[in-house]
């Protein structure tokens, strides 16, 4: 060694350490976003894996009214829980909560369906508010979902019997703003015997 030259000192520059730094924050910030958008994601599945139980248990409904002569037996199912034609048939799905009132329905976890008794709907409590893009309503986040029985227009014509005859069974949303929103599938469906 030459006595001129200055021996280098082993360790990190402070240049050297913000640079690493930066680049942990900004890979940091990116592997987060993507969780999240992988979190949602998965949210708007389970949903959507609850909406296909839904649907099962109308379909069977419909079949099994069909089978017992016609879909009369129906009437009896508006404003019902739609869950429980799906616990006729197969297990609930795991985020089911059941049948909730007054403050435990208040009080339900986001993520979750419930039907609550006081207001004779199917709810389901979103967890991430980004699911409800396209929802007027931004500071509400439960969706609301109700059995209605469809019946074809009466015959006006004299002598015609006044009864309108059942013809099928939805689970509708109560906001038509629901459509818009991501949880949809993007399009109107309606759960009345797989339309």
């Amino acid at each position: 060694m030459t006595i001129g030259m200055k021996r280098r000192q082993g360790g990190f520059s402070l240049l050297e350490l913000v640079v690493a730094l930066v680049v942990i924050i900004v890979l940091a910030t990116g592997s987060y976003l993507r969780y999240m958008d992988l979190v949602i994601d998965a949210e708007r599945a389970a949903f959507k894996g609850g909406w296909g139980w839904l649907r099962a248990g109308v379909n069977m409904e419909m079949s099994e009214a069909l089978g017992s002569g016609g879909f009369d037996s129906l009437s009896e199912l508006e404003q019902t829980n739609p869950m429980a034609l799906v616990l006729k048939v197969m297990e609930p799905p795991s985020n089911y909560l059941g049948e909730l009132k007054g403050r435990n329905a208040e009080k339900s976890k986001p993520g979750h369906w419930y039907y609550d008794l006081d207001q004779r709907l199917l709810i389901y409590h979103v967890r991430y508010n980004q699911n409800l893009q396209g929802f007027m309503e931004d500071s509400y986040n439960r969706l609301k979902f109700k059995l209605k029985v469809v019946r074809r227009d009466a015959d006006n014509s004299v002598g015609a019997i006044s009864r309108n005859p059942v013809t099928g069974l939805k689970l509708l949303p109560v906001d038509e703003e629901f459509w818009s929103t991501p949880l949809s599938y993007g399009r109107k469906l309606e759960l009345d015997g797989g339309n």
